[in-house]
């Protein structure tokens, strides 16, 4: 694993051309659990930056539309045993260097109040060309049968008041594109909610026991104040990298004009 890795790494063409046609066969013929694990260890020790962005971008995008990933994806859904939040950890630590592709996986993992806390601070987040057509493509996705969950989700406001939250934030994050006129349209749909009565008077789609039963598993194994300071640090060396990359970039213009 660790040589396919490098493969990746030394021939970019190889990852965005093959890339995911090579992970989705090794997740067939071998466990796609094990498989995304160890790339997710492997990559914890990359010292390439874009590289590493580039490749959750892919390990992502196959994670949430690839139906041989279709278990891997319902066992991240349902987050129901400590078994489940330890694959979530290990998929976090390395997806904290694609802020899309975290907030797509807290979506799927349905930890809509970490994915609040996460759209904070993309506020200090550089807003690229290229951060603009993820967060496309994630509109795209939460509008695709992946996501039905949560779009019936939306139905049920009381209960699920931070997701509610994290669509209008990532619809701030968008230009009024066709996206942004997608995710509102569907965000109109969302039922207003009686302000003068509680929530134990509103209607509920939730099962309470389940849901409550799930609430205390993942706080018991997850420690979201410890991985949002993990993703901010992550954030940290993203920007310097990009800094530094600005100043060679200007140091080696300068250095060709002097010679001209």
């Amino acid at each position: 694993m660790i040589n396919l890795v490098n493969m990746f790494r030394t021939d970019p063409r190889l990852l965005s051309e093959r890339g995911s046609f090579i992970i989705r066969q090794l997740c067939v013929l071998l466990d796609a659990e094990s498989i995304y694990k160890s790339i997710a260890t492997i990559l914890l020790q990359e010292s390439e930056l874009k590289f590493l962005s580039s490749m959750i971008e892919t390990l992502n995008t196959i994670l949430l539309t690839s139906s041989e990933l279709y278990l891997l994806r319902n066992k991240l859904k349902q987050l129901n045993t400590k078994e489940s939040c330890d694959l979530f950890k290990a998929l976090y630590h390395s997806w904290t260097h694609n802020p899309v592709a975290l907030i797509a996986l807290c979506l799927l993992t349905q930890n809509y109040q970490h994915a609040c806390d996460l759209l904070r601070q993309f506020g200090d987040i550089e807003i690229t060309l290229d951060f603009l057509t993820e967060v496309d493509k994630l509109v795209q996705l939460i509008e695709s049968p992946i996501f039905t969950y949560l779009r019936l989700e939306l139905l049920d406001v009381s209960q699920n008041q931070h997701l509610v939250q994290a669509m209008f934030g990532i619809l701030m994050l968008l230009p009024q594109s066709e996206a942004f006129r997608t995710l509102r349209s569907r965000l109109k749909c969302i039922p207003k909610i009686d302000l003068g009565t509680s929530p134990a008077d509103r209607p509920s789609l939730s099962t309470s026991k389940h849901s409550q039963a799930r609430t205390a598993l993942i706080q018991e194994h997850i420690d979201f104040a410890s991985l949002l300071e993990l993703f901010i640090r992550v954030r940290s060396q993203h920007r310097d990298f990009k800094t530094k990359e600005r100043v060679n970039a200007l140091l080696e213009k300068g250095v060709k004009n002097v010679h001209l």
